[in-house]
């Protein structure tokens, strides 16, 4: 895994801003319908994207047999959302990447 995700959420100057969409959509989607509704879409997206990238991959015999790349997708997803407020609350970013190279290890067996 390359640190492209990472290199987002510490852009800028100053401290690691994370995800805008787990740093300042979550919470004001409880208030927010419109944030809420894009928020969804958007998480939804993220899940179809990479279900899309896992399901040639379980086809192509590179991920255990009985793998659903649909569960695998929201496990991915579910540990970028991780790693972006673990950036936000100033984890380090080798700690991050730790957790990232450890993450692809269970979703790819």
């Amino acid at each position: 895994m390359d640190d492209g995700q990472l290199s987002i959420y510490f852009s800028g100057d100053g401290r690691p801003r994370g995800c805008f969409a787990t740093g300042t959509a979550t919470p004001e989607a409880v208030e927010d319908p419109d944030i809420r509704s894009a928020l969804a879409k958007g998480l939804r997206e993220l899940d179809t994207d990479l279900e899309a990238r896992l399901r040639p991959a379980h086809e192509r015999g590179e991920l255990k047999n009985d793998a659903d790349p649909a569960t695998l997708a929201v496990l991915a997803s579910a540990t970028l959302h991780t790693i972006a407020i673990r950036a936000r609350g100033g984890v380090p970013r080798a700690e991050l990447m730790e957790i990232a190279r450890k993450a692809v290890s269970v979703i790819c067996g």
